[in-house]
């Protein structure tokens, strides 16, 4: 399977449960920041699996976390995803930033900013 990665310099991921409280309530927050990053011609992109990503964009992805699929199990794995939800932020050549559980608003537009900053 391809990496999404080689194509872009950051990519963000949100990783969820169904029928978490917390991913309920957080998810929307969420969409809302990346709904206004759009607005304000921040190259986010909501991105699925198998999908060509156009250089300078900063694909968004949610993901159900709890899925069968062994690449998303091993990608869960891999960053050691414990609790729900997670967002990670991923850039070539620098260590994810991984945040889980509850989110406060000021964090979530912390990270948007980061992703779109390591995009240019």
């Amino acid at each position: 399977m391809a990496n999404p990665l080689d194509n872009v310099k950051a990519m963000l991921v949100l990783l969820v449960m169904p029928g978490c409280e917390h991913c309920d309530e957080f998810k929307p927050r969420f969409e809302r920041y990346v709904d206004h990053f759009q607005k304000h011609n921040a190259p986010l992109v909501d991105y699925t699996p198998g999908q060509s990503i156009r250089r300078g964009t900063i694909p968004v992805m949610v993901i159900d976390a709890t899925s069968d699929d062994p690449n998303i199990q091993a990608f869960c794995d891999l960053h050691k995803v414990s609790g729900m939800p997670t967002l990670l932020l991923l850039t070539h050549n620098r260590a994810p930033v991984k945040i889980e559980g509850a989110v406060e608003d000021g964090r979530i537009y912390e990270v948007l900013t980061s992703a779109v900053l390591a995009a240019r």
